[in-house]
């Protein structure tokens, strides 16, 4: 037999120490894109290099703001009623709205203790300020200003009882030989019926309930505003009287 060689315990000590080296993981080579040749530019070239950008960014424009819209102020102080703008309802005031350029517009506005009053807005873009102011003198009367002018009120027809049903004396009150009045508020619709009657004064709770009772069934031609039916208030005091 040979003897052992000294070279292979070397060998094998070499191999177990491969063995247990970490692998290496090599990355792919990135390609890059490929060269494109262009043909030469007859355009001679210049002396020194463009001048670069600047490097603060640039102002952005902002855009200009919408002007606000003319629009149409009404109000009065102390004053409250119901606003109707060409026969449509507006709401209440105060209020706000925006004018017509095209055609003027017709206002018309009712309250609960004055009587109704009508007028038109010229066609305008620019504001318009509309006050009421109540008269000193006539309770139940406003005036409207336009723009500080005295506005030109338009004259409306007003309603015309049809049908007045009397309120019946409550038998109660007709046996102590007590009578009374009521005062009661109420909205003639444009059909010519009687809607939120409202009791404003009374002597007595059953001469209320025989007045609104009665109120219910009354009917009237309705007051009209340029050939056309319009919605009114009235308030009117019914006296009951016993007969001896």
């Amino acid at each position: 037999m040979f003897p052992p060689s000294p070279i292979a315990p070397r060998f094998t000590a070499i191999l177990l120490a491969l063995a247990f080296l970490p692998v290496i993981s090599v990355a792919e080579p990135e390609l890059l894109p490929p060269v494109r040749f262009t043909q030469p530019s007859n355009e001679p070239i210049p002396d020194t290099a463009p001048a670069s950008a600047p490097t603060t960014p640039a102002a952005v424009s902002a855009s200009p703001a919408k002007p606000a819209p003319a629009m149409i102020q009404l109000t009065g102080e102390g004053i409250a009623g119901k606003v109707w703008v060409d026969f449509e309802p507006k709401g209440e005031l105060p209020l706000r709205w925006e004018p017509s350029a095209r055609e003027s517009q017709l206002v018309r506005i009712v309250g609960a203790d004055y009587n109704s009053v009508a007028f038109r807005i010229p066609a305008t873009t620019g504001p318009v300020e509309v006050r009421l102011e109540r008269d000193p003198i006539k309770r139940f009367q406003v005036k409207v200003w336009l723009n500080n002018q005295a506005a030109e009120l338009i004259a409306s027809k007003p309603p015309r009882p049809l049908q007045q049903v009397p309120p019946a004396m409550p038998m109660e009150l007709r046996r102590l030989g007590k009578g009374g009045k009521v005062t009661v508020q109420f909205t003639i619709t444009p059909e010519g019926r009687v809607a939120s009657p409202v009791i404003l004064a009374s002597t007595h709770e059953k001469l209320s309930q025989s007045t609104l009772a009665a109120v219910a069934q009354w009917r009237f031609q309705p007051a009209e505003l340029e050939g056309r039916p319009v919605e009114t208030v009235a308030a009117i005091e019914i006296p009951f009287a016993v007969q001896k």
